[in-house]
């Protein structure tokens, strides 16, 4: 990048934010009477890499789906269908510890093992 032209000599702005990341399932709350929470307000957000943009997307998309057939009864279908995001983020939780200490991080990096495949649960 220096050859186009870059200069990253000199830092300009820096800046954070505090996340909360599930650490169990029961941390995930979809939502209470006629109320429903997707995304990051439901508490979904990934453990291991602090995404949140594809389950806020795929809550939207259960909850959408669970109120295509009415509101009676659409809190228990979207709870329903929130099963699998759950399930996702429970993988990702039992991944997490490795992902954040330095020599089991460096162990799985040399070992060659690829990141667990979960995408085909949330299908």
């Amino acid at each position: 990048m220096k050859n186009k032209g870059f200069n990253f000599d000199s830092k300009v702005k820096r800046e954070g934010a505090f996340i909360y990341r599930p650490k169990s399932i029961r941390q995930l709350f979809t939502g209470k009477g006629n109320i429903a929470f997707i995304g990051e307000a439901a508490g979904a957000i990934s453990p291991s890499s602090a995404e949140g943009f594809s389950y806020a997307l795929k809550s939207a998309l259960y909850l959408s789906e669970s109120l295509n057939n009415g509101l009676d009864g659409f809190m228990n279908r979207y709870k329903r269908k929130m099963r699998k995001l759950k399930f996702n983020i429970l993988l990702k939780n039992l991944k997490s510890p490795g992902m954040y200490n330095p020599t089991i991080r460096k162990m799985v990096m040399k070992s060659g093992l690829e990141s667990m495949e979960v995408e085909k649960y949330l299908k």
